[in-house]
C-alpha cells in the first residue's frame, strides 16, 4: 500500500520538503567540524534524559565526554527537531512519512542496520522523500559492553547497509540507550559522525504510554533547540505526531533536521579540543 502512496506524493513531496529546509544528503566535511564545546551544548537533565528501557541515570553518557554529545540546540532560537529511532518499520514508517509530508515537516530517522537489511525498500522510500537518516548501530546493543572491534563492527555495518540501501551516508549517530564512551567517540569522529542524543523523551516505546501522554511529555518539556525522541513503530506515535506538529507550530516553533540544527550550532562555535587534549 505504501508504494502506491509514495508514487502519488513523491514528485510534490521533494519540492515541499526543500521549502522546509530538508537536506537529503548532509556534508561529511561539515559534520567533522561539529564537535561542539560544552558551553554550546544544552545538557538534558535527569528527567528529560531518561534513557530507554531499564537503563538508570547513572549509566548515561559519561560527563568526561559531554562536550562531544549533542542533546539539543540553542534555547535562544525557535528551531526544534523530531527524531524517530529503531526503524525502518514496514507497517508504520510509510504512514509516518505521509503525515510528515502532509504537514511539510522535516525529521531525522535513526535507523538500525538490521531493520534496513530487512526492509531496504522502506528505507529507500524514506530517503527518496528527502528525510535525513542517521546511524543507530546495526543491532541496538549497549555499546559500553562491547570491545572496540565489536563497536566498530556495529557502526560500520549499519553505515554500509544504510548507504547501499538508500544512497545516503549518515553523518549523525545515536548510540542506543544514550550509552557511549571514549571508544565510541573516537570511532565516530573517524567516521565523520556527530553523536546526537535528545532533550525530550516521550517514552512512546512503553506499552503503557498513551497518545496523550506522548503529547504532554513534549509540550511540558519543549524549548527552543529541543531534540524530541520518538519511535516509528506504533499507531499512538503516529497520531501524537500529527497533534504535536500543530501544537508546536502554534507556539512558533520551526521543525528542522538534526543536520540543520547542527549547522546553526556550528555557525556560533569553533569546536572543542580533541579527546586526547581533554
Amino acid at each position: 500500500m505504501w508504494r502506491t502512496r509514495a508514487q502519488n506524493i513523491r514528485s510534490a513531496a521533494i519540492e515541499r520538503m526543500r521549502s522546509c529546509g530538508v537536506q537529503a544528503l548532509a556534508c561529511l566535511a561539515l559534520v567533522s567540524s561539529l564537535w561542539l564545546g560544552e558551553s554550546q551544548v544544552s545538557l538534558a537533565n535527569s528527567e528529560t534524559a531518561a534513557v530507554d528501557r531499564n537503563t538508570t541515570d547513572s549509566q548515561c553518557a559519561s560527563s568526561d565526554y559531554r562536550s562531544y554529545y549533542v542533546y539539543s540546540g540553542s534555547e535562544e532560537g525557535n528551531l526544534i527537531a523530531l527524531t524517530y529511532d529503531d526503524g525502518p518499520n514496514r507497517r508504520f514508517t510509510p504512514y509516518l512519512i505521509e503525515i510528515l509530508m502532509k504537514k511539510q515537516v522535516p525529521a531525522t530517522f535513526f535507523f538500525l542496520g538490521k531493520q534496513v537489511a530487512m526492509y531496504p525498500s522502506v528505507a529507500k522510500f524514506v530517503a527518496n522523500m528527502g528525510f535525513e537518516i542517521g546511524n543507530h548501530t546495526y543491532s541496538h546493543p549497549n555499546l559500553r559492553k562491547l570491545s572496540q572491534t565489536e563497536i566498530q563492527d556495529e557502526l560500520i555495518k549499519a553505515q554500509e547497509i544504510i548507504k547501499s540501501s538508500t544512497g545516503m551516508t549518515p553523518t549523525v549517530l545515536r548510540p542506543p540507550y544514550m550509552l557511549s564512551n571514549r571508544t565510541v567517540v573516537e570511532l565516530a569522529q573517524k567516521m565523520g559522525l556527530a553523536i546526537v542524543f535528545w532533550s525530550v523523551d516521550t517514552q512512546d516505546w512503553r506499552p503503557s504510554t498513551t497518545k496523550q501522554q506522548i503529547i504532554e511529555a513534549v509540550m511540558s518539556q519543549v524549548t527552543g533547540g529541543s531534540i524530541i525522541l520518538m519511535h516509528d513503530r506504533n499507531t499512538k506515535t503516529l497520531e501524537a505526531t500529527e497533534e504535536i506538529i500543530d501544537l508546536l507550530r502554534a507556539k512558533g516553533y520551526e521543525f528542522v533536521t538534526i543536520s540543520r540544527l547542527l549547522e546553526e550550532m556550528q555557525a556560533s562555535t569553533s569546536g572543542p579540543a580533541s579527546p586526547e587534549q581533554e
